[in-house]
């Protein structure tokens, strides 16, 4: 196993084996992020691979009544999200840009990936 993997993997594909794919993907001591609840309400795991890897997990909420609301705010520009936004990115600059922000790279927060090419902002 060693350095291979992730160090970070968010599973969000409400698939049952979605989590057990995401240990799977995750180096030693990485993080696996759990959002939204897989088809059928269970998981499908092999605990030997996550003890192994000695992971950090987190669940996430994610609540459907709370997005009119935020897409409101951010309609209404009560919320800036664009002043968010660190790194504007084509396709082939992902790789590099989400090493650099699962590092906290100094600079680096939130990047918008254009993936026909970059545009005006």
């Amino acid at each position: 196993m060693g350095k291979s993997g992730q160090p970070l993997v968010v599973e969000a594909t409400n698939s049952p084996t979605g989590f057990s794919d995401a240990v799977l993907m995750a180096r030693i001591g990485g993080r696996v992020i759990l959002a939204g609840i897989p088809h059928g309400d269970h998981y499908s795991l092999t605990a030997s691979e996550a003890r192994r890897r000695a992971l950090k997990i987190k669940f996430v909420r994610r609540m459907g009544d709370d997005y009119p609301r935020a897409i409101e705010l951010v309609r209404t520009g009560r919320v800036d999200v664009v002043s968010m936004v660190s790194h504007w990115i084509s396709l082939e600059e992902t790789p590099a840009t989400f090493a650099a922000l699962s590092e906290a790279r100094a600079g680096y927060h939130k990047a918008m990936i254009y993936p026909s090419g970059l545009r005006d902002r």
